[in-house]
């Protein structure tokens, strides 16, 4: 019989705030942040996490961009993989995927209403989804790098995006195709936004400046020269210059530059929903915010230029003054917009964050920012104007009133390490520590410390020691979250330390070359007077190199101990007398541990090999490739001969020591795993990683077999090779299909072949036993007949039928009825059919119509005809119908029995479509019916609320209340 194991499933990932992506929801009252895989959801004013939003298929790809709907319910995800997630933020689940895109996610956007998502993606297409319909409706294909941004703008129905190609373009929805493209930057345009009127466009590059575009056309003629969407950019003199052609449509007019503070690249530009302010994201840690100044006061500055103008010539004589104003009046017309933009926008404040931003977001009621940071942190800034003139930067401020910062660590995760009893964790990190509670997965203990590269409780769960970088040993204590004890134990970094078996003492591991023992004593205060713990160094093993790390065994037998020279060696533990040596690697060992019954010792090596050593001759016992990258730790399951490996390749690894077996792979870090811990019992294992996470990984009671992993891995790496061979794009043109293809919409489709086969076989089935039973049914008749013409003893034959012998046997049928497929579930073959149609994922639909073969697609149109007499589930066939015409148009037309369930299909699908459209116009009209009764019933208006709230947020809006209501 095999061996079984128990299966490690992935439990959740703590220590998370903020990795990419970040807004408000609809209240301004919950900061919605992107945090690797999933959405963590944290009350700003509590500072405590309210929920996560995860796929229920553990997504593995790390979320890079996200986007909410104006009316605060969906939140798109989009993810490395090019994968797109919809979560709903009341029922907090995943409610539809898109997989369009081959590469990560780099812009998206929600229309208005939140029925379409935009968005762009690294493999420099653009595609449209419907979240209505919950599938793609269309691929922009143009760009020739990736994608920076997209805005929909509604008014004309036409999409603008942005790329790295240094290219704006245009787009027609109506007819997917480029209709413009804004070609006046020199460098990468990394972010644009428009105003809410949609009457500015504004583009950000690597360059200081912010160019301006206006995209209303009735201004047109108001600006004689300018940048139109289909020049070529020279410089703002060449382009003042620059005529038209009149024949040709410009979209798009230059009206100006506005030069920024930073000289750091634009990372992200977005406008305020009042439409009066926008923040420019640089890549550092500014934010540029602008005002947007409103008609009066454009027409105010522009009339003090001019005085100031007039104030210079007044030293002028008269003649020359005429002369003068004839020829300002003359250059100001020419001028006129290209200062435009500088009377229109005007730099207003810059807030700075305590690290570098990787994104913001502006809150919809009040002129409160979101920003999300480089270090794992948020922070909430308030805006605020001061009494005095606008023109002034000083008139206006900015307030930090809060930060999300308690839920995780600042840098990467260093060490992890366990309590006695297995209840509380440790983590280190460059800046501090923190102590989480295992069972609630919240942190209990945050202390500000060195940069801690290991660490252990101390015996009791109180105290915890940590070695530093700089090689002092901090001791902390829990209760009053104070540093109890500051010691200068090393010259350089303390890389490793453990505890003794017998928990009496320590023992620390260092740069300097050094091995130091350390015993726990109580020693009195001399402040306080009371007795508190302390370190006392007893002994000192000199080493040949520097120590990478140090171990003992759990029978206080052995210590051992790895060198920079590739090495490991053991000692007694008493006495610190030499016992073995183990060469074999090619590179320094990073971890190691030693079995619970101390027979074995397992190495870890930045060479990527584990080795497996036996303790009573120093013997190998087998060298493992194990990881694709330097391993960084590896642990013991006590009692038992499985132990556990870390590496930088972002994956644990679970083997057997006894048959040296790869059990099972753990990948759901999304950067370099740097530690381990496992409890006693093996229950569950902590994790830290570089990506700031630390997760928890349970063992269920799933019985895992070898040869199952080993035929899952090789499926994986097939499926992975399949997904490779992309189709076929056409050269030159700008739209095709949104959807890609998966491993999902294969099996899909193969599920759907499969159904089809087997409603074809029933059907069949059933068609032969009619036939059968017709016949029967004659051929009893022509003997009934040959009975009546003859002479029979035990019959007596009547005009209206027979009579027949009471002794006679029960009639049987005259032929048995065929056995029903029990994979049909009791329905009929197309009722099957339909329901096997109904089960695959609206998103993936197209694309699983596209494995059926002609000669199975034919075969469908017959079950989509019947549907449709049928009137079953008009929507779903009808969308089916079209798509298999439009996708064997070709032999359709010349395949003769295609032919006429076209035509067939022709007359009753345009009266199953007529009879839903009438239902829903009916619908229509008896809600407005019901609208107008309530109203007209009422004393109220019909959504009074609404009209109240809408007025109380335009008035806080104006007078530019704090961020938080009181």
């Amino acid at each position: 019989m095999p061996k079984t194991y128990l299966r490690y499933s992935a439990g959740p990932a703590i220590g998370l705030v903020f990795s990419s992506g970040i807004s408000f929801d609809k209240n301004n009252e919950l900061a919605i942040c992107g945090s690797l895989e999933s959405i963590n959801i944290w009350n700003i004013r509590r500072g405590e996490l309210v929920s996560v939003l995860k796929d229920g298929n553990e997504s593995k790809s790390e979320i890079t961009e996200i986007s909410v709907s104006s009316d605060g319910i969906n939140v798109a995800a989009g993810y490395k993989d090019g994968s797109i997630k919809i979560f709903d933020m009341k029922e907090k689940n995943c409610k539809m995927t898109f997989n369009g895109h081959r590469n990560a996610i780099s812009c998206l956007r929600f229309n208005s209403s939140g029925s379409l998502l935009i968005s762009g993606s690294r493999d420099t297409d653009i595609v449209v989804w419907d979240i209505v319909g919950e599938c793609g409706l269309y691929r922009l294909k143009g760009h020739r790098d990736m994608v920076t941004e997209v805005f929909l703008l509604e008014k004309s129905n036409r999409l603008i995006s942005s790329s790295k190609d240094s290219l704006v373009k245009l787009w027609d929805l109506d007819t997917q195709h480029c209709i413009a493209t804004i070609v006046g930057h020199r460098n990468e345009v990394w972010a644009f936004d428009v105003s809410p009127d949609e009457r500015r466009l504004v583009t950000g590059t690597s360059d200081d400046s912010l160019r301006f575009w206006s995209l209303d056309e009735s201004e047109f003629p108001k600006i004689p020269f300018g940048q139109n969407a289909t020049g070529t950019y020279a410089d703002e003199e060449k382009d003042a210059n620059q005529t038209q052609n009149d024949g040709e449509k410009v979209y798009a007019k230059f009206i100006g530059v506005v030069k920024r503070q930073s000289k750091e690249r634009v990372e992200r530009i977005r406008f305020h929903k009042g439409g009066k302010i926008f923040a420019v994201q640089t890549n550092d840690t500014k934010l540029e915010v602008f005002n947007v100044h409103e008609a009066s006061q454009i027409k105010f500055k522009a009339k003090r230029q001019k005085q100031r103008k007039n104030k210079k010539n007044q030293k002028k004589t008269k003649e020359s003054d005429e002369m003068e104003e004839e020829a300002e009046e003359h250059s100001d017309e020419k001028k006129e917009s290209k200062v435009k933009a500088s009377l229109e926008f005007s730099f207003q404040q810059t807030i700075t964050s305590s690290f570098k931003i990787k994104s913001f977001s502006f809150s919809s009621l009040n002129h409160g920012i979101i920003m999300g940071l480089a270090n794992n942190k948020v922070e909430v800034f308030s805006l605020k104007k001061q009494n005095g003139s606008e023109e002034k930067n000083e008139s206006h401020t900015h307030e930090l009133i809060s930060s999300l910062e308690l839920g995780g660590h600042r840098s990467d995760v260093r060490d992890v390490a366990l309590s006695g009893d297995d209840s509380m964790l440790l983590t280190t990190s460059s800046n501090g520590i923190k102590v989480w509670n295992v069972d609630s997965q919240k942190c209990v203990r945050t202390i500000k410390s060195g940069y801690g590269l290991c660490g252990v409780f101390v015996p009791g769960n109180k105290h915890v020691i940590i070695g530093t970088k700089a090689g002092q040993l901090e001791v902390y204590d829990l209760t009053s979250s104070t540093c109890i004890q500051i010691i200068d134990a090393h010259k350089a970094a303390i890389w490793s330390m453990d505890v003794k078996g017998d928990k009496s003492g320590i023992v620390t591991g260092s740069e300097d070359k050094d091995i130091k023992f350390w015993e726990f004593e109580l020693v009195v205060d001399s402040d306080s007077g009371t007795k508190r713990l302390a370190l006392v160094l007893t002994r000192t093993l000199k080493m040949s190199d520097e120590v990478m790390n140090v171990r003992f065994s759990l029978d206080q037998k052995f210590v051992a101990v790895s060198l920079l020279d590739n090495t490991v060696k053991i000692f007694y533990e008493d006495n610190l007398k030499f016992f073995l040596s183990l060469y074999g690697h090619k590179l320094p060992v990073m971890s190691m541990d030693f079995s619970s019954d101390s027979t074995l010792i397992v190495t870890a090596s930045a060479d990527k090999n584990i080795k497996i050593w036996g303790t009573d001759f120093g013997d190998c016992h087998k060298s493992i490739f194990a990881h694709d990258d330097s391993i960084t730790g590896v642990r013991f399951v006590q009692k038992t001969h499985y132990f556990f490996s870390c590496s930088k390749d972002k994956t644990i690894k679970y083997w057997d020591a006894d048959t040296f077996d790869h059990i099972q792979t753990l990948n759901t870090h999304h950067a370099a795993v740097l530690s381990l811990a496992i409890p006693k019992n093996g229950n569950f294992i902590v994790s830290g990683s570089s990506d700031r996470s630390i997760r928890i990984f349970f063992r269920t009671d799933q019985q895992l077999f070898l040869e199952e992993e080993r035929e899952k891995e090789m499926e994986a790496l097939f499926e992975t090779e399949e997904l490779r061979e992309r189709r076929e794009e056409e050269e030159g043109v700008e739209s095709g299909p949104a959807t890609k293809k998966t491993m999902e919409t294969i099996k899909s489709g193969e599920r759907l072949i499969e159904a089809i086969l087997l409603a074809n076989q029933e059907t069949k089935k059933m068609e032969e036993y009619k036939e059968e039973l017709q016949d029967a049914e004659s051929e009893e008749k022509e003997a009934k007949k040959r009975k009546l013409s003859g002479d029979d003893d035990d019959m007596m034959d009547f005009e209206g039928g027979e009579k027949v012998s009471d002794d006679e046997e029960l009639k049987k049928p005259l032929v048995a009825a065929p056995m029903v497929d029990p994979f049909l579930m009791g329905l009929s073959p197309s009722d099957y059919l339909l329901k096997q149609l109904k089960m695959v994922k609206m998103s993936e639909l197209e694309e699983s119509l596209r494995v059926l073969p002609f000669a199975v697609a034919l075969e469908f149109l017959k079950y989509l005809e019947k549907w449709v007499a049928q009137g079953a589930s008009i929507e779903l066939v009808c969308r089916c119908l079209f798509y298999i015409i439009q996708l064997y148009h070709n032999q359709i037309r010349t395949h003769p029995s295609a032919i006429n369930v076209i035509d067939s299909l022709k007359f009753n699908v345009h009266r199953r479509l007529q009879e839903v459209k009438d239902i829903i116009g009916t619908n229509r009209a008896a809600l407005q019916f019901h609208k107008r009764k309530i109203t007209s019933t009422t004393t109220h208006n019909f959504f009074a609320d609404q009209f109240e709230k809408l007025q109380e947020k335009k008035a806080t809006q104006e007078k530019g209340v704090a961020f938080f209501r009181s």
